[in-house]
């Protein structure tokens, strides 16, 4: 089993997925250690849309409705700061 963070191994259907989300402009390749593993990288539409669908999800999700609007504010920062982090290598999001 590999680590949360380790990168996806492309399979053709997983190519076909990033290539359309390159298309769109949400994913650029990004460089690696190991030319056999291809790394993307969110551009910042791609950021934009995944902050969008976080907090689309958060203000969806019934037991959200236990914070604040000021903790919801937070949780979608914090699950950026995550995913960003998983994304990128700790190189920023």
């Amino acid at each position: 089993m590999e680590p949360p963070d380790s990168p996806v191994r492309f399979t053709s259907n997983v190519t076909g997925i990033a290539d359309r989300l390159r298309v769109r402009g949400l994913v650029e390749p990004s460089p690696g250690s190991d030319r056999r593993i291809k790394l993307l990288a969110l551009t910042p539409k791609g950021r934009k849309l995944r902050e969008a669908i976080q907090r689309e999800l958060v203000e969806r999700t019934p037991s959200m409705t236990r914070l604040t609007p000021a903790e919801r504010k937070q949780f979608v920062a914090l699950l950026g700061k995550l995913s960003g982090s998983a994304r990128t290598n700790g190189r920023g999001s």
